[in-house]
């Protein structure tokens, strides 16, 4: 194939590379991508009909010009953010470059901007699929350069950058270079020290791709309207626990809300904020619990996505959290809030009770109450006469407490239907729509529906927001929660044991109990997770899990080592020595002289013959001039010796066969220093006989 269809070809794909890398973060303006997209058609035009197709040097000119004004106008008249702006130059920029007459420097700088494009996209987005552009633009960045190296080294030899190229020979040679740069910063990153980069989104990024969250209030469908969205929330990693081991879908807890006026809930001002710190080991203990049984607990390391809330999700019952962002929380009703905004990927790890309660504790239950319990958890106000009525007729007076919560359960999970799709509501209250009307609804209508009737028999118990369930990974043994599994539930005090969790919507007993997810896709999954943990997120704690664990390699590789020698090497010591004598001798014989090749290869040692060659020519009187190529010296040489330019010619292709092409046989370098003496006699009897002659002629 020749070299210049091979350029246009690499070209077109990193272009596309670089663009596509942006597009993932959607911060491209559309109608710069379709400018783009029309600025491909000459190159691709240019590959299939082996002509070049370009716009005017002039033309070329103008469009940069505007493109650096539109940058201007775009920073200080549409006040857009400087990275957004600088993104859209490069676009922009980009697409004059590949309507232009291109040169060696103008593919160079196609090249570059294609990297930049990359680096941009590096700061605005954490997905997967950019580690695939980016090992996609190491392999296709790096031939790009080498191809237009060797068509620079053509044309300077030459004159001819249309030559052929041997495929298989760059293939080669690239992998061999992709790996060594792949080893490289594969040691940078884990040697460099880890740093905070949060401070460039910022500065200058608002991320477009941060997801809704709960808040400290939450209107009735609020829930409804984040579970129609199916983006990923967080991935939880179970670091203790096999799948089988865990009954039921796992509680993703959010915010406890106390508090309702009649269409939104909130955390009411009798439940204080109080700041926590962590401990000297880094744990942020929120509930008292014994280290020796640690291992009952379920433990969770958390990605969260960037989501818009405060808020610390955790299974069910946290009892402590470690590795915060900073090493401190805000506590309210048994909910924990981060300190400080949200606005990159949040990880840290929590111990969670998922036990469940013994059910014939619960059923021993009293009425007996706490009275700060009974205050913060009263009967609320402004209720309907419809509401009370259904209330007077689900309690029983004579039943126990855990039976009159369960009677209510059941009650709505046997006469109410579930459904995303909720119809607008006029009432003053809502919940009486779902109760009396319509008989359908979100999850946070069942869950205050039980709440509110439970409080207005005198039970204190809360509404609670968060996730459940989700897609367990089989090769990560971790949980990808959506927004759609967005949730609201129930929790009931019970002065024996604490807040006790309750659902009441049909659809949590089934929905979120088996969900089967195709094995590629998991598979994909995983590879995403991974990427996130160990690439994304990966921080100076892993560094140091990185180096402890090698030095124990290290060292344990040392032992073993030590053994074998101690155990049975030294009785043979001496015939190990002779034999590692004679295994460098053979070594040293057979590899040296390939070694001293190496050293003065057949390139090096045909650039020598050939300037040692032109030395003769200067001393006898023919220069040649530094800018010429071996072609151009061979056509303006002045001589009339038919001879001379024969020896000339046949030196000259030998070389450049040598120097430019696959000829690499010890034949054809001996052939150019024979040449190479030949010419340097017949220089001196040229001279000679022009003495002769001029003497006779005086």
């Amino acid at each position: 194939m020749r070299i210049s269809n091979i350029v246009d070809i690499l070209i077109l794909v990193i272009s596309l590379i670089g663009i596509s890398s942006l597009y993932l973060t959607e911060s491209v303006n559309l109608l710069f991508l379709i400018i783009f997209t029309f600025s491909t058609f000459p190159v691709f035009v240019s590959i299939l009909t082996v002509k070049k197709y370009f716009v005017h040097s002039g033309t070329s000119s103008i469009l940069a010009v505007i493109t650096v004004g539109y940058l201007i106008f775009d920073i200080f008249f549409l006040n857009n953010e400087v990275v957004y702006a600088l993104i859209n130059f490069l676009v922009l920029i980009h697409a004059v470059k590949l309507i232009s007459n291109k040169k060696i420097r103008d593919y160079q700088q196609i090249v570059l901007l294609s990297f930049l494009q990359i680096l941009a996209s590096s700061i605005l987005t954490t997905k997967f699929i950019f580690g695939v552009f980016l090992l996609l633009y190491l392999v296709f960045g790096l031939l790009t350069l080498i191809v237009l190296n060797i068509k620079k080294e053509k044309l300077n030899a030459n004159n001819s950058s249309d030559a052929k190229v041997d495929i298989y020979s760059l293939i080669k040679f690239e992998i061999l270079i992709i790996v060594v740069v792949l080893v490289t910063t594969t040691s940078f990153f884990l040697i460099l020290p880890r740093f905070n980069a949060g401070f460039l989104s910022g500065l200058f990024i608002k991320p477009n791709s941060i997801r809704s969250g709960f808040s400290e209030k939450v209107e009735l469908g609020r829930v409804g309207v984040i579970k129609s969205d199916n983006s990923p929330v967080m991935r939880v990693k179970i670091l203790n626990k096999d799948k089988p081991d865990i009954k039921g879908p796992i509680y993703w807890r959010g915010l406890a809300l106390d508090e309702f006026d009649g269409k939104s809930w909130s955390v009411s001002r009798n439940n204080s904020k109080s700041i926590v710190k962590a401990n000297r080991y880094g744990s942020i203990v929120v509930r008292n619990y014994d280290i020796a049984n640690e291992n009952e607990f379920l433990k969770q390391e958390i990605i969260t996505e960037p989501i818009d809330t405060d808020i610390l999700f955790a299974a069910e019952k946290p009892v402590s959290f470690s590795r915060m962002p900073n090493l401190k929380m805000v506590v309210t009703n048994n909910s924990y809030l981060m300190i400080g905004s949200r606005k990159n990927r949040v990880k840290y790890l929590s111990y969670s009770n998922i036990n469940k309660p013994n059910k014939n504790l619960l059923r021993s239950e009293k009425w007996d109450i706490p009275s700060d319990i009974k205050f913060n958890y009263s009967k609320p106000k402004g209720l309907s006469s419809s509401f009370n009525d259904l209330v007077e007729e689900l309690k029983d007076e004579n039943s126990s407490y855990y039976e009159n919560i369960i009677n209510v359960r059941d009650y709505i999970l046997r006469n109410y239907e579930y459904t995303r799709t909720l119809r607008s509501s006029d009432e003053v209250y809502p919940l009486d729509d779902f109760l009396f009307k319509y008989k359908e609804g979100h999850c946070e209508y069942f869950a205050s529906s039980m709440v509110l009737i439970l409080r207005s028999m005198g039970i204190p118990s809360r509404l609670v927001t968060g996730f459940v369930g989700g897609e367990f990974n089989p090769y990560g043994n971790f949980y990808l929660v959506r927004e759609s599994n967005a949730h609201a539930w129930v929790e009931v005090y019970f002065s024996s044991y604490g807040w006790v969790l309750f659902d009441p919507t049909p659809e949590s007993n089934d929905e979120y109990q088996n969900l089967h997810v195709p094995l590629l896709i998991s598979y994909i999954d995983f590879l995403k997770f991974r990427w996130s943990r160990y690439v994304v997120d990966f921080t100076q704690r892993d560094q140091k899990t990185v180096y402890k664990k090698f030095n124990k390699g290290i060292k344990t590789s040392g032992i073993n080592l030590r053994r074998l020698i101690n155990k049975d090497v030294k009785r043979y010591k001496n015939v190990l020595a002779i034999l590692l004598f004679l295994l460098f001798g053979f070594f040293f014989i057979k590899y040296g002289k390939i070694n001293f090749k190496l050293q003065n290869s057949h390139d090096n040692r045909a650039s020598s013959i050939y300037i040692e060659t032109m030395r003769i020519f200067e001393k006898y009187g023919i220069q040649r001039r530094k800018y010429f190529t071996q072609d151009e010296f061979l056509e303006n040489i002045e001589t009339n010796n038919e001879y001379l330019l024969l020896l000339l010619t046949d030196f000259t292709k030998i070389y450049q066969k040598i120097r430019f092409g696959d000829d690499n046989s010890t034949e054809s370098l001996n052939n150019l220093e024979v040449i190479s003496k030949k010419i340097k006699t017949e220089l001196s009897y040229n001279q000679k006989r022009n003495h002769y002659i001029r003497d006779n002629s005086e």
